[in-house]
C-alpha cells in the first residue's frame, strides 16, 4: 500500500494535514470531463473550468505554513504525486502524498493517518461529499459541489479549521 513518498521514520511526521478532494472543491463538480481526458495541458484544464479555485486554496494555505496537503480525490487514480503537485499550482509545494488508491475516500484518509500516526485533531478534510464520511465528520469542511471552495463561508470554515489543526500540531510537539 503506497501511503506517500516518505518512508516511515525518514522524516518527522507532518504537523498538520489538509486532505484535499478536487472535483467539487477546486472546480464545480458539474464541469464535464472524463477521467481519462484529464492529462491535458494545465491551460486547457483551466480554460475548461477545471482547477479554477486553486488560487483560493493557496491563499488560505499561506496563512498556515505548517499545514501540508494530501490528495484523497479520484484524481490520485490517474495522476502521479508530481503531476498533482503541478496541477495544484503554488499549493503543490505543500503536497506530501496521496491516500491509498485501493481504498475509497474516508477509508483511504484513515489508513494514511494510521500509517503516519496522525491524530484526528491534526487533520482537516476538504470535500464536497459529506455523505462519504462518518468517522471524520468533525474534521470535515464541506464545499458546495456547484461552486467549489469559492463560497466565502467555505473559505472561512477552512481557515478556522486549519487554524485549529495548526494549534493542535504545535501541541503535539512538532517543531
Amino acid at each position: 500500500m503506497n501511503l506517500g513518498h516518505r518512508s516511515p521514520g525518514s522524516v518527522a511526521p507532518p504537523r498538520s494535514v489538509l486532505f484535499l478532494d478536487i472535483d467539487g472543491v477546486l472546480h464545480s463538480r458539474d464541469v464535464a470531463f472524463a477521467l481519462d481526458d484529464v492529462k491535458i495541458p494545465i491551460e486547457h484544464l483551466l480554460n475548461a473550468g477545471l482547477l479554477v479555485h486553486r488560487h483560493l486554496l493557496w491563499q488560505v494555505l499561506q496563512a498556515f505554513p505548517k499545514v501540508e496537503v494530501v490528495v484523497h480525490s479520484a484524481w490520485r487514480w490517474t495522476h502521479s504525486r508530481s503531476e498533482l503537485a503541478d496541477l495544484l499550482g503554488p499549493a503543490g509545494a505543500r503536497l506530501i502524498g496521496v491516500t491509498p488508491k485501493e481504498l475509497h475516500r474516508e477509508a483511504s484518509v484513515l489508513a494514511w493517518m494510521a500509517y503516519r500516526s496522525i491524530a484526528p485533531t491534526q487533520v482537516v478534510v476538504l470535500d464536497d461529499q459529506p455523505e462519504l464520511f462518518r468517522a471524520l465528520t468533525s474534521r470535515l469542511v464541506v464545499s458546495d459541489p456547484a461552486l467549489g471552495m469559492s463560497k466565502p463561508s467555505v473559505l472561512a470554515a477552512l481557515g478556522n479549521a486549519l487554524g485549529q489543526v495548526s494549534s493542535a500540531g504545535d501541541a503535539h510537539g512538532s517543531p
